[in-house]
């Protein structure tokens, strides 16, 4: 028995080991005041624990769905495909005991060990579809908070960003500086840091890409090149109140320099589909308009070095860059002494 003391909800990673070469299993609980957790072995998932409680946020934010009929009958078929497993390879030693010349298809290609690892992967989408919604449609803030330390979206930085920046607004002062911004800074220090690496600067050439726009119409930015002197490739978001703000001015560009072989490039980098289809038609916007869902970690942001938004890069005819995070008051003095024959 471990007794500690604690104020608030907070969430631990139980770890249990005997040894380098035997059992080894973890999993999480939510401990708060007056609670008492029993850690169990999870059946035949043998690295993982059972964590129940009975009551208070463990039962709400994770007993509950480990105890629900869909994940449940999942460890069943866990268990079937992992005794199957075994089976198979009991099977091939006692084969191999009496033939040391029998050869097998690899385990790892065999029909048994796919089903095994495909119901490994419904289980571990369960859990994860489980905390993703308590932290983006929860009614209480702190359960929110608590699906985030839990691993809420921890593939898709930007929805966590979003998250953490909603929940500075709704959690008080004293919690928003112990457990808020310290996760919210470390995870844009991490952002950050990989964009660096990723990042474009003048005179490099920026990767070459092919979207769809809210039609699922595909464009390839070769032939937006192809068709055009200057490109301004404007990353936004439907929540991004500084980007949709950018945009009178830059309409007001568009229609006075399109002609002239300007264009215009803005990628989404929504979660989802139908927010960026929502915004983009509300929005009304002129030019070419593409979506690279699935926030910061999908694939162009991802080339490009995006880790917040709003951001942009003017290049040229040949993809090269001129400007990064240029303004729209300094565009419009770019494109003006151009046309002037400045530049």
């Amino acid at each position: 028995m471990i007794e500690g003391e604690i104020v608030e909800p907070t969430v631990v990673h139980i770890s249990i080991s005997t040894g380098e070469m035997g059992y080894g299993a973890s999993t999480q609980a939510i401990i708060e005041p007056k609670s008492v957790i029993r850690v169990l072995p999870d059946g035949p998932v043998y690295h993982q624990l059972f964590a129940t409680s009975g009551a208070g946020k463990h039962l709400q934010l994770i007993e509950r769905w480990l105890l629900s009929l869909e994940y449940r009958d999942l460890v069943d078929a866990y268990t079937v495909a992992l005794d199957e497993l075994y089976a198979e390879v009991d099977s091939r030693r006692e084969i191999l005991s009496r033939n040391a010349d029998a050869t097998f298809k690899p385990i790892e290609e065999t029909d048994l060990y796919l089903r095994k690892e495909q119901l490994w992967e419904q289980l571990w989408t369960l859990r994860q579809d489980s905390r993703n919604s308590i932290a983006k449609t929860a009614s209480d803030p702190f359960d929110r908070l608590l699906a985030l330390e839990m691993g809420a979206y921890f593939r898709n930085a930007s929805i966590q960003m979003r998250i953490y920046d909603e929940l500075a607004l709704l959690l008080d002062e004293d919690l928003v500086a112990r457990r808020v911004k310290p996760a919210r800074d470390a995870l844009f220090d991490y952002l950050q840091n990989a964009a660096k690496r990723k990042s474009l600067g003048e005179g490099e050439k920026v990767p070459y890409f092919v979207l769809p726009n809210v039609d699922g119409e595909e464009v390839a930015l070769s032939d937006v090149l192809d068709e055009n002197e200057l490109i301004l490739i404007d990353f936004w978001a439907s929540w991004c109140a500084p980007c949709i703000a950018q945009f009178p001015k830059l309409k007001e560009l568009y229609a006075e320099y399109n002609e002239n072989g300007f264009e215009i490039v803005t990628i989404s980098v929504d979660d989802t589909l139908d927010e960026w289809k929502k915004a983009s038609i509300n929005q009304e916007l002129p030019w070419l308009d593409l979506g690279a869902i699935g926030g910061f970690s999908a694939d162009v942001p991802l080339s490009y070095g995006i880790f917040f938004v709003p951001m942009n890069y003017l290049v040229d005819s040949k993809g090269v860059v001129i400007q990064k995070n240029i303004e729209p008051d300094q565009l419009e003095e770019l494109l003006g002494a151009r046309r002037k024959g400045q530049l």
